[in-house]
Formats: structure tokens, sequence, C-alpha cells
């Protein structure tokens, strides 16, 4: 039972993704009316072609990834192409976290002063240098912004 809930949640990880920050963007620009039908029709896309491939993976004796099964169904020059598939977007998705990321810790560091660069340091390696490092707590006091300390 462990394993089932486990292949679960790493579906749904994989389904919802970046998608609960572009889901709200497509309701805003579309309409509601239009998003929900939107979003109704693509769960059902996804429903069948989740279906689908564990359909292929429970009739497979041998167990593989999605370019394996691929390549064992379809031939190796598809395979490959899978595999640069795969590359490519995995590649991409990890490009959209890293941007959407960054503009998360943005929107939450806006009231420190100096921004984001500030607290992560980086004004250290970027700025005035060493130089501005003092001893004890009055460094972290000064890039929080914090007079009492």
């Amino acid at each position: 039972m462990r394993r089932f809930f486990k292949a679960v949640l790493v579906l749904v990880g994989m389904i919802i993704g970046a998608g609960m920050f572009g889901i709200p963007f497509v309701f805003v620009r579309a309409g509601f009316l239009t998003g929900a039908i939107e979003l109704v029709l693509l769960a059902i896309v996804a429903a069948f072609v989740h279906r689908a491939y564990a359909d292929v993976v429970l009739l497979t004796p041998a167990r593989h990834r999605l370019p394996g099964y691929v390549s064992l169904y379809l031939g190796r020059g598809t395979g490959a192409v899978s595999v640069a598939s795969a590359l490519v977007g995995l590649s991409g998705t990890l490009l959209a976290y890293l941007v959407l990321g960054g503009e998360v810790r943005h929107a939450a560091l806006l009231r420190v002063r100096g921004g984001a660069a500030q607290v992560l340091l980086g004004h250290l390696l970027v700025g005035d240098g060493p130089d501005h490092v003092r001893a004890g707590d009055e460094h972290v006091g000064d890039v929080l912004h914090h007079d009492d300390e």
C-alpha cells in the first residue's frame, strides 16, 4: 500500500508541477468559464495519457522508463528522440522552477532594504567587498535594517 501512495504522490507532483503557478494566470487572462473548460479538458487528456502509459508499464514484462518503452515498441531511432525530448523537457522544467522561485523570492523579500541580494550576502561579492563586514551581530543588523541590534 505504501508503494501505491508513493506512486500516486509522484504522479500528482509531476502532473501539477509548475501549473499551480500558471493556472491562475490562465483564469485571469481567459476568464473563469474558459479557464474552467480548458482545465477540465486538459485534465481528461492527462488522465488518458497516464492511463495509456500505465497500461504499457503493466503489460511489459521488463521495467523501463518512458524512453526505454519507446525504444522497445517503436524502435531505437524513436527512442533517441524520446531521450532528447525528455532532456529538453526536464531542462525546461528546471528553468521554469528557477524563474518562478526567483520571482517568489523577490516578492517575499521586497520589504527588506536592498532586496534579496543583500539578504543573501551577494552584496559582499559585487558591492562593497569584505571591508563592509563587521564583527558580531552588527553586520546582520545592518543587512536586515534593524537599528536596535
